[in-house]
């Protein structure tokens, strides 16, 4: 039996994106895998529903529209490395209040997220 192909690596990190910038944060878990591991500067999260928790924690500002931008995708193997900027903008007018350059490793296995790790740098 082979594994997926290198565009359903891709297609699965674009759809979790997505699903992040569109806010639907359950349509994002349904991607992890159940026991995933998510590597932050200074934190691991593991497990979907802990992630989920997380999310559920954040305070989100209805001022701010957050989203990831210029997305550059990479896969070798069952991995996917993305380069892109994490960009706020203010609802009211579109301008941009933040933005900062993001790294970001995915692994990938049996149609999910195991992994997602942000890297230190541009």
């Amino acid at each position: 039996m082979t594994g997926p192909s290198s565009s359903s690596h891709i297609e699965l990190v674009e759809r979790f994106v997505q699903a992040l910038d569109d806010g639907d944060d359950d349509a994002a878990a349904a991607l992890l895998a159940e026991d995933a591991e998510l590597v932050y500067p200074g934190e691991t999260v593991r497990g979907r529903e802990a992630w989920r928790q997380g999310r559920a924690s954040q305070e989100r500002s209805t001022q701010l529209a957050e989203r990831v931008e210029d997305v550059s995708l990479a896969e070798s193997d069952a991995v996917v490395e993305m380069t892109a900027r994490l960009v706020q903008r203010w609802t009211e007018t579109g301008e941009i209040a933040h933005e900062h350059p993001i790294r970001v490793r995915f692994a990938l296995a049996d149609g999910a997220i195991e992994r997602l790790e942000f890297l230190p740098g541009p």
